[in-house]
């Protein structure tokens, strides 16, 4: 079994977790969930697994530093340096935010950030006297709002957020699909493309919205997109679907 054959990266940006958590979040969750289903036993120091190893000396080992760095290396301008460096600093506020809310102080190292995702409920560690330690990756993941105190303003962002990153990984599929079958986009039909896809047709249609690959919504034809019987679907992660009722621009 490969690590992050099922767990990727997509599953932390669809809720907006890389938000909140360390960069090297999403290997570390990807591992610790190759370490429970292959059912192996005992603290992740003393597991010997090649695979596990491997994904834990890609990120530097337990003690190596949770961000990857971003030091301008000669091809970064002045300006770009400057932005990246500001990206980086709302990125740690973040990321130290969660920890205060679970009652960590600054996270640095991948075992630090294994401990945040465990105190989050991302992440599972069972001792049992006779089983022995074990690990799991929880699922569905929960989202960020449900584990860190947030304002109502704060919480509509994390919804834009995840609406964002769910279509704009839809509109991907879509274009794949488009090239693949040599589709003209402006006379593909919306059904059609929910059908080949297995999707809602109005997710498709908010996906084409978003690509800017059709023309505009009220040229759609009736029989092409029936009424909407649900509010848009917000979030997509790890089986885990969530509606949200509220306009969206």
């Amino acid at each position: 079994m490969a690590i992050g054959s099922e767990v990727t990266d997509d599953d932390f940006s669809a809720l907006n977790w890389i938000r909140w958590l360390p960069d090297t979040a999403p290997l570390l969750y990807a591992a610790i969930n190759y370490v429970g289903d292959c059912g192996l036993v005992g603290d992740l120091d003393q597991l010997q697994d090649p695979e596990f190893r491997e994904a834990i000396d890609v990120v530097g080992g337990l003690d190596g530093f949770a961000y990857w760095s971003h030091e301008a290396s000669g091809e970064l301008s002045q300006r770009e340096a400057a932005v990246v460096a500001v990206i980086d600093d709302e990125h740690t506020r973040c990321v130290d935010r969660a920890a205060r809310a679970v009652g960590l102080k600054v996270i640095g190292s991948n075992r630090q950030a294994i401990e945040l995702m465990r105190r989050l409920n991302i992440l599972e560690r069972i001792e049992d006297d006779e089983a022995g330690i074990r690990w799991h990756a929880v699922h569905p993941l929960p989202l960020p709002s449900e584990r860190i105190p947030m304002s109502t303003a704060e919480r509509d962002e994390e919804d834009q957020a995840r609406w964002q990153a769910m279509h704009a990984a839809l509109g991907r599929r879509i274009a794949d699909l488009l090239a693949r079958a040599k589709i003209d986009p402006q006379r593909a039909r919306l059904q059609s493309l929910a059908q080949r896809l297995r999707c809602d047709p109005e997710d498709v249609r908010h996906a084409l919205d978003r690509a800017g690959r059709r023309r505009d919504a009220s040229r759609v034809e009736p029989d092409r997109v029936g009424p909407s019987r649900r509010g848009v679907r917000a979030v997509q992660g790890g089986g885990r679907v969530v509606d949200d009722h509220r306009p969206r621009p």
